[in-house]
């Protein structure tokens, strides 16, 4: 965080749109640009629905909606609406920490919103990073370099060239719908695949129960993360119950509390026989 935010005049008019003290209003951009970091490195935060977006700051105001928290972020800027992806954080690329700014160097990607010209590749039209049109400039008739031809150059570009790092879209907790969005199709096959004895929708029954016999002290950062070690204590609750099924009693003797020995007289063929009779000792003859 920039110094000067929790002072800054927008932070201001957050605490009055929203009714809200100033630890709470920084802690929720805090919130709200460490998970456009993780989530959204370019800053196209608008990817996330406005329920969505709230649950990621974890806002629970109880008189204003996702909707509305989202509209009055729009009204004091500090989120842009966009064309192309809804919302995108404001001036994001003076509030990404340095080690993103790069990690985008290094994939050829910029910030969005930072008012960088591209061109289209189905219509030849500029767009900026925000959405709108541009007109076209004039074509560069600048001589190449003889001595590196360009198709060596695109070559050695294509070569040195990373790919972007992809992120999975996060699994996000709504208490008030009680359900989970955000769970592909691959977590599916991933757990069912780990998992195979585990009843993935009777066990996500029983883990939001549990979230919310204690809500919100029982959030999570990586939900992905908490069902996935769910399902894992599950399938090993699962095993250790067959195995203590499979544990057969062990057989005691007349004398409680002593396991049975083939040596022992109250043993026939290694059978327990109830109508054996010890033979009489001199010491029962005498009693």
């Amino acid at each position: 965080m920039k110094i000067g935010t929790p002072r800054h005049p927008k932070t201001l008019a957050m605490m009055t749109r929203l009714n809200i003290s100033r630890p709470v209003a920084v802690g929720t951009l805090e919130l709200l640009w460490q998970a456009t970091a993780e989530y959204a490195p370019q800053g196209d935060i608008g990817k996330f629905t406005d329920e969505e977006i709230a649950a990621l700051v974890e806002w629970q105001h109880p008189s204003i909606t996702p909707k509305d928290f989202v509209r009055t972020l729009c009204d004091i800027r500090w989120l842009d609406p966009s064309t192309r992806h809804r919302l995108i954080i404001h001036d994001w690329h003076q509030h990404a920490p340095d080690y993103l700014r790069k990690r985008l160097s290094r994939a050829g990607l910029d910030f969005y919103g930072k008012g960088r010209v591209r061109r289209s590749a189905d219509n030849g039209v500029q767009n900026d990073v925000s959405g709108a049109a541009r007109p076209p400039t004039q074509p560069n008739h600048a001589v190449p370099n003889p001595t590196m031809p360009n198709q060596e150059k695109d070559s050695f570009a294509s070569a040195s060239a990373k790919p972007a790092a992809t992120k999975a879209i996060p699994i996000v907790f709504l208490p008030e719908e009680r359900r989970f969005t955000g769970v592909t199709d691959k977590d599916k096959a991933t757990w069912t695949a780990a998992f195979p004895g585990v009843d993935q929708v009777q066990e996500v029954h029983k883990a939001i129960a549990w979230i919310m016999a204690d809500w919100p002290r029982r959030t999570r950062k990586n939900w992905r993360k908490f069902l996935t070690n769910w399902f894992s204590k599950a399938q090993e609750s699962a095993g250790q119950s067959r195995r203590l099924d499979e544990v057969r009693e062990p057989k005691r003797g007349p004398l409680l509390g002593k396991e049975l020995d083939p040596n022992d007289p109250y043993f026939t063929n290694k059978k327990y026989d109830p109508n054996f009779k010890p033979p009489t000792t001199n010491n029962a003859r005498l009693a």
